[in-house]
């Protein structure tokens, strides 16, 4: 069993997803959900996953820097911590969640990640609930 101490389930993961949502929105942005989390959300489909994958959008009016020093200062109050991604392609959160850290990317996108065209085609088919955008599923 101690193989699944950093996994998390699925409603683990939309809790937290969830939560971080509330944090961005003073910013102006909204979390899309992205893998795993998005099948629980659409589905009901359960598992556990290492972390929870995000998207802010919209982008394009944030300034990263002004998103990094909001979730910097909510993590240091709750006891986690952010960095930059190694690959360059967002920010990992170190979620506190029951006594554990809950790994959580919101990948801001990039060359070979989630491009322009397709994030509004998947704002825009797709549905919010719980306050977190869920893609399509053709998305």
């Amino acid at each position: 069993m101690d193989g699944h101490r950093d996994m998390f389930s699925v409603q683990e993961q939309s809790e937290v997803a969830k939560r971080v949502a509330e944090i961005v929105r003073p910013l102006g942005l909204k979390v899309m959900a992205l893998g795993r989390v998005a099948l629980f959300y659409r589905y009901g489909l359960g598992g556990l996953s290492k972390d929870v994958d995000l998207h802010p959008y919209p982008m394009g009016t944030v300034d990263i820097l002004a998103l990094h020093d909001v979730l910097e200062t909510a993590m240091s109050t709750q006891g986690g911590r952010i960095e930059w991604m190694a690959d360059g392609r967002g920010l990992l959160l170190h979620y506190p969640f029951h006594e554990r850290s809950m790994p959580v990317e919101l990948i801001l996108g990039g060359e070979g990640w989630i491009q322009e065209e397709g994030l509004e085609d998947a704002v825009r088919t797709g549905k919010e609930i719980d306050g977190i955008l869920v893609p399509s599923d053709e998305h």
